[in-house]
């Protein structure tokens, strides 16, 4: 076994020696965790190099890969960018399923040239909301066409997804029925946004826009509405692009990168198992608006 201490977090790292080459010669002894290489720029840099991302599927993903994408073509701006399907890459997007798949990454690194590097999203996101920059996005809003009332300060944006990818990320009957009869009780607008089988979560006092809006729409009812709230989704980093109050709540107990946003724009909760502490919070804000 390859054993090191990383060098960022001083954690105790033990790899099979095939990694070690990895770990030595491509990350400067930095675990997974730490490696940052775009935040920290920590990448081979020339006039004659040509940078490819790979592309993903996850739409929070794809925002903060575009956002990261135009901060490293900030300070490369000779580089020729390029994005493409997972292929041969200078910049290899790997998931948590390589981290703890060793002959996986095993395979990764050696297919790996001199001048390609491996980065982890998660970790790379992680700097950058953690050192206080925010996250922003190049997609420019545009009025839906088939909007026919006002979208103001007292309008909320409720995400509402139902999927059966990640079905925890999913708004509960109950969840979604406590918030809608809230607003209605305080005459707020509803408008709900978000995909998937809409028959299960309808309600009569809500404009139900889920799978008929652009990217460049929902960014700008976010934008116009008073508040956003749902669960953690792509849609609440999309939201934290804009200056309007978010109120979101996850799933589990670590800290998600959207509760970082707090300081500046709004709430997040970890595991809610008590649903109360968010209707507190929506009512307390709508009471003081």
């Amino acid at each position: 076994m390859y054993k090191f201490t990383c060098t960022k977090c001083q954690e105790k790292i033990q790899a099979t020696d095939d990694l070690e080459v990895f770990f030595k010669d491509r990350t400067n002894n930095q675990c997974l965790q730490c490696y940052a290489p775009i935040f920290n720029k920590e990448y081979p840099t020339g006039d004659d190099l040509r940078t490819i991302f790979t592309s993903v599927d996850n739409f929070g993903d794809k925002i903060w890969l575009d956002f990261i994408i135009r901060q490293y073509a900030k300070a490369n701006p000779t580089e020729k960018i390029r994005i493409q399907f997972p292929s041969k890459t200078c910049i290899y997007y790997y998931d948590k399923m390589f981290i703890s798949n060793c002959s996986q990454l095993q395979k990764q690194v050696q297919a790996l040239s001199p001048k390609e590097y491996i980065f982890n999203l998660a970790v790379e996101v992680q700097n950058y909301v953690k050192s206080g920059i925010r996250l922003d996005t190049n997609i420019e809003p545009k009025k839906p066409k088939n909007l026919f009332f006002e979208c103001d300060n007292k309008t909320v944006i409720f995400h509402v997804r139902h999927l059966d990818k990640q079905p925890l990320k999913n708004i509960t009957e109950d969840e979604f029925k406590s918030i809608i009869d809230l607003f209605e009780a305080y005459k707020w607008k509803v408008i709900l946004i978000g995909t998937g089988d809409k028959t299960e979560l309808s309600h009569y006092w809500a404009y139900d826009y889920r799978d008929k809006l652009t990217d460049n729409e929902i960014l700008w009812l976010i934008d116009s509405a008073g508040l956003y709230i749902g669960r953690d989704s792509g849609q609440a980093h999309f939201a934290s692009c804009t200056n309007t109050k978010m109120i979101c709540w996850g799933y589990q107990e670590k800290m998600w990168f959207p509760k970082v946003y707090s300081s500046w724009q709004g709430d997040f909760f970890m595991k809610a198992e008590n649903f109360s502490i968010v209707l507190t919070k929506i009512k307390d804000y709508i009471m003081n608006r």
